[in-house]
């Protein structure tokens, strides 16, 4: 009987050892000079779970040392895709972590050879975070290649089966133009965030930073993106430019009874001298969601937020940010910045909450809702606009089409539902807009004079903005409202709160953040969340 029960035993315990070591967190380092695992972060990422096959999708790292790693869509040999984490998730809990090592600042360039495609692409399933990173174009040249319309550094898109779910995390990140002028050798990034708009002429831009664009997608998508500068992409579509479908019927979702979740949430980010910030098409489910924490948006030629086509009752939100013209001056005709901060078209509905902000934006509105061509004229949103803090020369706060100016007096459209209180602005709201929406902007304006006087800073410099990694309206002075202004601003806000808009007023300590959760101790910027 002992001879069999010591039988029983090792034919129990032996299937259970590989389990355990197969989901074993494993760690590979990069060093472009050597004395590494390897030497191209190519390769570290397409050996994960493949030809090498190092890591299991179980808390796997890569740490990156100094030095230029060319990223392109390569294929390596075994024809291992260098770009594609095509599901994390192994045999672990599907977190995989691409980060600087302590103290190093790695810079991840275009390989002018292999330009097709996203230096990093999210896929299928898995929880991905890249921290510490500084991505830039291809040194020497424009990184624009005959139609390439969709090349960005970070893509992400989940599996086609509900439920599934793709987690980014950007993290402490540089995303700018390259000031090298050979790839491989000097290839460096641009600190000074003020310089001109790129376009597809520009030496070192690069086209976006995130890219989503697998249509007809069932499956969840999670981006967050904190503590980071997004600066000098040409794509005039939109640094993040998401065009992603899903629930789409052709695959025999019902967008009402489906799970499926896309959801965007940006803190602590400046986004500088871009074509466009941020574009979101063709999404068709209800269950979607864009939230701005602590965000700043400077110096773009266009709308720089806009949300269109068939977007379908996502919740967008912006809680203290600001966003100014910075350096965009056309000569003759003043700023050209003068495009709406944020627009909704082409039939998309999309619920606004705006709490804390300061629009310095030109000659246009800041928020703008345009219902095109659909029936009816009355939409379906629900838009909240408190604490806003509007320097004098907008047209407006506030503007929803159709208006008076569209289909004459008496048929001018509305939201569903607008609740407003503490705007300061001298041009709240348009007159040709219905007169519902006239009475609640009237009478949710408190103060009617917004001069530059009173303000602390409004000089969109170098000095100002050059050589940081993320943006920090506490320690920023940009846009505060001046101590010599600040008794006209304090206790004006929404129920009796002080009306600092996106921005500080000089002297005075802002509100008591909500506490959040401090995602690495590794971040420097999350002392407002502690």
């Amino acid at each position: 009987m002992k001879k069999v029960n010591w039988i029983l035993l090792f034919v129990f315990i032996l299937p259970v050892l590989p389990i355990t070591l197969e989901t074993e967190a494993a760690t590979v380092t990069v060093n472009a000079a050597g004395g590494a695992d390897y030497t191209e972060l190519t390769r570290a990422l397409g050996n994960f779970r493949r030809g090498d096959n190092w890591g299991d999708g179980n808390a796997d790292t890569v740490l990156v040392q100094n030095g230029i790693y060319l990223m392109g869509s390569a294929f390596l040999p075994g024809d291992l895709d260098n770009v594609t984490l095509d599901s994390v998730v192994g045999g672990g809990d599907g977190t995989f972590t691409v980060r600087a090592d302590t103290g190093a600042s790695p810079i991840l360039a275009l390989d002018p050879a292999h330009t097709d495609r996203s230096f990093i692409y999210c896929r299928r399933e898995g929880n991905v975070t890249l921290e510490g990173l500084t991505f830039v174009g291809r040194a020497g040249s424009p990184t624009f290649d005959g139609g390439q319309t969709h090349q960005a550094f970070i893509q992400g898109d989940s599996e086609d089966a509900d439920g599934v779910q793709v987690i980014i995390t950007i993290r402490d990140c540089v995303f700018t133009k390259n000031i090298g002028t050979t790839p491989g050798v000097d290839d460096a990034p641009e600190l000074d965030f003020t310089g001109d708009i790129p376009d597809n002429s520009t030496n070192g831009a690069y086209q976006g930073i995130f890219w989503s664009g697998d249509s007809r997608a069932r499956g969840n998508l999670d981006v967050t993106i904190e503590d980071s500068v997004i600066a000098y992409s040409n794509y005039g579509n939109g640094a993040v430019f998401v065009q992603r479908e899903i629930d789409d019927m052709d695959l025999g979702a019902d967008p009402d009874e489906s799970n499926d979740l896309r959801n965007f949430t940006v803190r602590n980010t400046l986004f500088a001298s871009n074509q466009r910030a941020w574009r979101q098409v063709d999404g068709v489910a209800v269950k979607e969601s864009a939230t701005f924490e602590d965000c700043a948006f400077l110096n773009h030629p266009s709308e720089v937020v806009r949300f269109t086509d068939r977007i379908t009752g996502m919740q967008v939100t912006f809680n203290h940010c600001l966003v100014d013209a910075g350096n965009v001056i056309d000569v003759g005709d003043g700023m050209i910045n003068g495009d709406t901060f944020f627009r909704v078209d082409d039939c998309a509905h999309v619920d606004l909450t705006v709490d804390e902000f300061t629009g310095r934006q030109g000659n246009n509105d800041l928020f703008r809702f345009g219902r095109g061509d659909c029936v009816p004229a009355n939409g379906l949103e629900t838009i909240v606009l408190r604490n806003i803090v509007d320097v004098n020369g907008n047209d407006s706060v506030f503007r929803y089409n159709p208006d008076e100016d569209d289909l004459g007096p008496g048929f001018e459209g509305q939201p569903a539902s607008l609740t407003a209180s503490g705007i300061a602005s001298d041009n709240t709201v348009r007159t040709t807009q219905h007169d519902n929406i006239e009475t609640i902007l009237n009478n949710a304006t408190v103060i009617t004079d917004v001069p530059e006087s009173d303000l602390l800073d409004v000089a969109f410099t170098n000095a100002t903005f050059a050589n940081i990694r993320s943006w920090d309206s506490v320690s920023n002075g940009f846009l505060d409202i001046a101590a010599a202004s600040a008794s006209k601003y304090i206790g004006m806000g929404d129920a009796g709160s002080d009306l600092r808009g996106g921005a500080e007023i000089e002297g005075q300590a802002g509100p008591t953040p909500t506490p959040l959760p401090i995602p690495s101790s590794d971040v420097g910027n999350w002392a407002i969340y502690q």
